[in-house]
């Protein structure tokens, strides 16, 4: 035997209403729990899969740089490295899923708000829509016009539960990925520098002071 408690309002509801007018709204009621508590269980397994995806890659970041997990930071991606005085923002996805370009779109907007100096966007077992095609792969980019940036698919190897001396597949490419990016943000530093001291102006400084060193008998 089933005891069904309900409201006032909903005993003086059923006293007015036929058996099946009765069966048919317990229809309705039921599938929309079923559908809430499904909606949130669904929501809770996402929020767990990203953490994992976060303290996976976490890990592995950790055998070589200082990283800092920023996710409860908006705009600032999941993760953030100082390398060489140069923040790199990381992102991680761990879907189930091809990770749309909505998330890609995203990202740019997140490096442009915390002013990082390169990126690099993690699909852990997935691909990314419009970027990477197969796993596992890294694409280079440039967004924003100047800031470098590595798009990775990588399937991750349960790294967060291995020693930190143990050199995985997943830890090979996503310090592959971060390496890359921090050479190419020292080449466009070293490009810009060049650029800017073969300027008029720069070149009418060298001429001074050479011409002062040599008034002055200095070598």
């Amino acid at each position: 035997m089933i005891t069904i408690l309900a409201s006032n309002d909903a005993i003086k509801w059923a006293k007015t209403q036929s058996p099946e007018q009765i069966a048919a709204a317990l229809d309705i009621g039921v599938g929309a729990m079923i559908a809430a508590q499904t909606h949130v269980s669904t929501n809770n397994l996402a929020v767990t899969a990203g953490k994992i995806g976060e303290a996976t890659v976490s890990d592995i970041l950790q055998t070589r740089f200082c990283a800092k997990n920023v996710s409860k930071t908006a705009h600032s991606g999941d993760i953030s490295l100082e390398v060489g005085q140069q923040k790199i923002m990381i992102e991680v996805k761990n879907y189930t899923n091809t990770v749309p370009s909505a998330q890609v779109d995203k990202f740019i907007a997140d490096l442009a708000t915390s002013a990082s100096r390169g990126g690099v966007f993690i699909a852990l077992n997935t691909t990314i829509a419009g970027v990477t095609s197969e796993i596992p792969q890294i694409v280079m980019r440039t967004e924003l016009g100047n800031v470098p940036c590595a798009y990775v698919s990588v399937v991750s190897d349960g790294v967060s539960d291995a020693p930190t001396t143990v050199t995985t597949p997943a830890t090979t490419i996503i310090i592959a990925a971060v390496d890359m990016v921090v050479q190419m943000i020292h080449m466009r530093r070293h490009i810009d520098i060049e650029c800017n001291d073969k300027t008029p102006l720069n070149k009418a400084a060298r001429f001074r002071t050479r011409n002062r060193r040599n008034h002055s008998g200095a070598c």
